[in-house]
C-alpha cells in the first residue's frame, strides 16, 4: 500500500482524512518514513551484497577495507569544506573553555578518529597533528595569522591522507583481480550521502557569505 493508490490526493485534506488513515486506506507520514528508511536500507545492503557476490575472502578483505577508507575520504572532505570555508570558530565560541585552540583540538581529533576507521597507520597520524598544529601556531600569530588562514588549509591537506589511501586500496583491489565495475559500484555507494552532505555545506557557505555581504 502507498499514498499513490488513492487516486484523488485531495481526499488527504479535510475531516475525512483520519478516518482513512484509521480504516488503513492511506499512510501515516511516520508510517511512509520508515517504510523509505527500510527501503533505503534494504536497498544499501542489496548493493553490498551484490558488489561482494562471487569474490574471494582476500578479494572481500580488500573490499571491506576500501569500503572503509572511501566513506572516511568523502566524510573528511566535507569536514573540512565546513572547518576551512565555513569556520568551525563561530560554534566553537559557545565552549569558552577551548579557547583559539578549539578549532585545531576538534578538527584534529575527528581526522584521527576517521584516521583509525580508514586504517591509515601512524605516518598519517602524525600528519594530522603536525598539519594541526601548524594551523594552530600560523592562526595565532596577530593580523598575519588571518592571511596565512586564508592559504593554509590544514583540514583539506589532510584529505589528501584519506585519499591516498582510497587510491592504494583501488589499485590492491585491481591486482586482486576484482573487476572494475565492482570497485566502481563499491566507490560511488560508499561516496554517495557523504557528497550529498558536502552540497549542503556548499549551500550554507553560500547563504552564509550572502548573508555577510547584506548585513
Amino acid at each position: 500500500m502507498s499514498i499513490t493508490d488513492v487516486g484523488n490526493m485531495d481526499f488527504l485534506i479535510g475531516p475525512k482524512a483520519k478516518e482513512a488513515i484509521e480504516k488503513g486506506m492511506v499512510m501515516t507520514k511516520e508510517y511512509a518514513a520508515q517504510m523509505v528508511e527500510g527501503v533505503s536500507a534494504s536497498h544499501r545492503d542489496k548493493l553490498r551484497m551484490e558488489v561482494e557476490a562471487e569474490l574471494t575472502p582476500l578479494q572481500r578483505e580488500i573490499m571491506a577495507k576500501l569500503r572503509a577508507a572511501k566513506s572516511s575520504e568523502e566524510r573528511v572532505k566535507v569536514f573540512g569544506k565546513f572547518a576551512d570555508d565555513v569556520g568551525l570558530d563561530p560554534l566553537l565560541s559557545l565552549v569558552p573553555a577551548l579557547g583559539d585552540a578549539g578549532s585545531s583540538i576538534i578538527s584534529g581529533l575527528y581526522l584521527l578518529f576517521e584516521a583509525k576507521k580508514a586504517d591509515l597507520g601512524t605516518g598519517a597520524y602524525l600528519k594530522i597533528i603536525g598539519l594541526q598544529a601548524v594551523d594552530f601556531a600560523v592562526g595565532a600569530i596577530p593580523v598575519v595569522g588571518d592571511v596565512a588562514d586564508y592559504f593554509f588549509k590544514a583540514n583539506k591537506w589532510s584529505a589528501k591522507s584519506f585519499e591516498k589511501q582510497t587510491e592504494e586500496l583501488v589499485e590492491k583491489a585491481r591486482k586482486a583481480g576484482v573487476p572494475e565495475d565492482k570497485i566502481q559500484q563499491l566507490t560511488e555507494s560508499a561516496a554517495r550521502l557523504p557528497q550529498l552532505a558536502g552540497k549542503g555545506v556548499e549551500m550554507y557557505g553560500k547563504l552564509n557569505k550572502l548573508a555577510g555581504n547584506v548585513s
